[in-house]
């Protein structure tokens, strides 16, 4: 038992001293996105940020699984009478990657969630700052470019000639 105690207080240590390391330059970051407009839209923009995001949510997904599958061999091998104990070190490890893998996946995921949302406001900002001219001819291309644009841009600003 007391193994286990210090094996968690081992992870817990290099939990927190990761943690501190990683968040001190992430919240100077996400500062950066609540600057006005050039420096904030820039900063949602960067294609490092995306790659950041997609690839920690590719690793919590990994991880996930990964863990998922250990945990659910470990649980039938017991099913099967291959292992005495059910719930070890590893299940516990295991089931603790587990929940970190979700937990990581659903902030990264809500932030990208929060980028995509951002990017469509400002689009639609945009769109209501354009002016666009569209020659409608006979055959009818024109009025339904003209009906298609006006249903997908609402507020921006048509004029048929």
């Amino acid at each position: 038992m007391s193994s286990q105690k210090e094996m968690l207080a081992w992870y817990a240590a290099a939990l927190l001293a990761g943690l501190v390391v990683w968040i001190i330059p992430w919240f100077k970051i996400q500062r950066e996105l609540n600057q006005p407009q050039p420096i904030g839209l820039a900063a949602r923009l960067e294609q490092v940020r995306k790659l950041y995001l997609y690839f920690f949510i590719l690793l919590a997904t990994l991880t996930f699984l990964g863990s998922t599958i250990f945990t659910l061999s470990q649980f039938l091998s017991s099913l099967l009478g291959a292992r005495n104990n059910v719930w070890d070190t590893d299940m516990s490890l295991a089931a603790a990657y587990a929940l970190l893998a979700v937990l990581i996946w659903l902030y990264h995921g809500y932030l990208l969630n929060q980028d995509r949302q951002f990017e469509l406001k400002t689009q639609s900002a945009l769109a209501t700052q354009a002016r666009v001219v569209i020659v409608v001819d006979g055959d009818g291309f024109g009025q339904q470019l003209f009906d298609k644009l006006q249903g997908d841009i609402p507020g921006i600003s048509l004029q048929p000639i």
